[in-house]
């Protein structure tokens, strides 16, 4: 009978440590994932930024593709003029 208990305190305390464990794991598992969402807020603030650069980028293009198109028809007539003369 007591060999049986013995093994009952044994099987309860190994349960314990075993509990104790997972109980660890589950808190890095934890620090792990606020970790990745801390990156991956980073990540989309740096996508936001980027995406930001990107468009004033294109409006830059935008504005200089409309200059040289000005530009261009203003040497085109010129040019016409100085045909036509």
């Amino acid at each position: 009978m007591i060999k049986g208990m013995d093994e009952v305190i044994e099987f309860i305390e190994q349960q314990g440590e075993e509990k104790k464990e997972l109980k660890k794991e589950i808190e890095k598992l934890g620090e792990i994932i606020i970790k990745m969402g801390e990156e991956i807020k980073d990540l989309n603030e740096e996508i936001q930024l980027n995406k930001y650069a990107a468009i004033r980028e294109e409006q830059r293009l935008d504005l200089r593709a409309q200059h040289a198109e000005a530009h261009n028809k203003i040497l085109t007539q010129k040019l016409f003029d100085a045909e036509k003369a």
